[in-house]
């Protein structure tokens, strides 16, 4: 869940199994689309990794329903660290058959705040 956190004045994401008590409520004056990580959209683009073959290419281009060798999806910034995770392609190793093409203009993007 993502929320504003108190604590430290910021919107936040929050597992909620981990809450084990509520400690009362309060009315916030916060407005849930300030939240830019949220309200603002990035398109990942994923191909395959370059180390594969070129018939493992052309299976991974396949598999993910790719477009002229690229998929590209549209993630709220918030998540695009989950949707990689989930993935696998944040990870440093080749051993994945996608990479994450466009990483760098996300890392742009995270250090502009």
């Amino acid at each position: 869940m993502r929320a504003w956190c108190h604590r430290s004045s910021r919107f936040r994401d929050f597992v909620l199994t981990r809450f084990q008590k509520i400690h009362g409520r309060r009315s916030s004056t916060i407005n849930p689309h300030d939240d830019v990580e949220w309200q603002t959209f990035f398109v990942v683009e994923i191909e395959p990794n370059p180390s594969l073959t070129m018939s493992q290419r052309d299976a991974v281009i396949d598999d993910f329903g790719m477009v002229d060798g690229r998929l590209s999806k549209t993630i709220r910034r918030a998540l695009v660290s989950y949707f990689v995770r989930h993935l696998r392609i944040d990870e440093a190793h080749n051993a994945q058959p996608i990479v994450w093409a466009n990483r760098s203009q996300f890392e742009d993007v995270k250090h502009d705040e």
